[in-house]
């Protein structure tokens, strides 16, 4: 059941951000500076959330923003078994620097594919949050319906500025079963190259736990420009996040 849910997820994902309603929708050109976050905000845009803290190593605040767009989106989902039109929200993270020498904040990176909203009447909102500490950007997802699966997902992703990108250098993501609560728990490192797998699985009437410590096969650096969103990326084999 859990791959039936990933499947239908990437499929829904797809769709929405190649505008699959007929036409393709067209992001807001982005301020590049400005005062303050109200002076950053598009026309027919807002704030749904946003972080401070020093992202790029100056010790000044530096802030990640998420935009929405205040009108719904429409797409159809061109899937032979589960054709369906829906609606979602589209979003923009965008990130600025604060200007050392006159205090404006100034456009560094932005995302239209990461910030995912929801995109089904059965799908839970995905995006949990985000925040800046010790100089990472730390993005929280969870991957839930009301129907159709016992399965959850949830996962969070951290990113940080490196070579005038925002590399994605952790990962924890989890796969929880919400009757039993039995779950497989991946910890990754992209810096040391390795990960654990933490496996919970109910027998005998008792919790039995496993843990693995992996090295990646493929070491692959990705950014915040090349991951697209989050539940997208086989970062092993079997294994998305």
């Amino acid at each position: 059941m859990r791959f039936f849910e990933c499947n239908l997820f990437i499929i829904i994902l797809f769709a929405a951000a190649n505008g699959a309603s007929g036409g393709v929708f067209t992001y807001p050109v982005l301020e590049s500076e400005g005062n303050c976050i109200e002076n950053l905000v598009p026309d027919r845009w807002s704030v749904f959330d946003s972080a401070q803290g020093d992202l790029n190593g100056d010790s000044l605040a530096d802030i990640a923003v998420v935009f929405e767009f205040e009108d719904s989106a429409q797409f159809i989902s061109n899937d032979e078994y589960y054709p369906d039109t829906s609606f979602y929200k589209p979003r923009v993270l965008a990130i600025y620097f604060r200007d050392s020498t006159n205090g404006r904040y100034t456009f560094s990176e932005r995302s239209n594919s990461f910030i995912i909203s929801s995109t089904h009447k059965n799908m839970v909102e995905p995006y949990e949050g985000m925040r800046i500490q010790d100089g990472a950007l730390t993005l929280d997802f969870i991957s839930m319906w009301s129907m159709g699966s016992w399965w959850m997902s949830r996962a969070e992703y951290t990113f940080r500025y490196r070579q005038g990108q925002f590399h994605l250098v952790s990962c924890e993501y989890a796969n929880i079963h919400r009757g039993s609560l039995e779950s497989t728990l991946y910890s990754i490192d992209f810096l040391k190259e390795e990960y654990s797998v933490t496996r919970t699985e109910f027998v005998d009437d008792d919790f039995i736990e496993t843990f693995e410590l992996k090295k990646i096969t493929y070491p692959e650096i990705q950014s915040l420009r090349s991951l697209i969103k989050p539940f997208f990326w086989e970062f092993e084999e079997g294994i998305i996040i």
